[in-house]
């Protein structure tokens, strides 16, 4: 999976400022899980210092899920040659979670291994989809009394013509 990507017309450090100044969180790891750089945007997500998630040691403790996700996640990548998009649910450091759309790639630089994370916060759109999805069982729920109510309707009028000796 050798791939050069750089572009002699570009100067290095340019790659380099890309990676830190993205918007959308990336991470590296090496083949043991081990976290080698991120961005200001995956600490941002979590709420840690670069101190407090160099320290956990293990991509793993960043799994909201626990450490069987990585693993999980790494047996889709190596399956599918890649992981694109994947929902996962990353820990913060004040305990909660936030919700991400993760894709993971296995790149060799070097005769060296590691995997190449993109982390997008997706937590406001999860929230909204589950607020839509509340919503409409609520209006079926709402559908389904007001059908209910209208039949009994139905029902007791045909009693009452029943109780007046008429036809319905």
């Amino acid at each position: 999976m050798n791939r050069r990507m750089e572009n002699p017309a570009i100067p290095a450090g340019l790659y380099r400022e890309f990676f830190a100044s993205s918007p959308v969180g990336f991470g590296i790891s090496d083949s043991r899980g081990v976290l080698m750089d991120f961005n200001e945007a995956m600490r941002l997500y979590g709420g840690w210092t670069r101190e407090e998630v160099m320290a956990l040691g293990s991509v793993a403790a960043l799994y909201h899920d626990g450490p069987g996700e990585r693993e999980r996640l790494l047996g889709i990548a190596r399956a599918k040659g890649s992981l694109t998009r994947e929902e996962v649910r990353f820990r913060k450091k004040d305990g909660g979670f936030f919700w991400a759309a993760m894709s993971l790639r296995q790149v060799v630089v070097e005769g060296k291994d590691y995997w190449i994370a993109i982390v997008e916060d997706i937590t406001a759109a999860k929230a909204a989809q589950e607020e839509r999805e509340r919503q409409v069982k609520d209006m079926e729920e709402l559908t389904r009394l007001m059908i209910d109510r209208e039949s009994k309707m139905i029902e007791l009028k045909r009693r009452i013509a029943e109780l007046e000796g008429g036809a319905p």
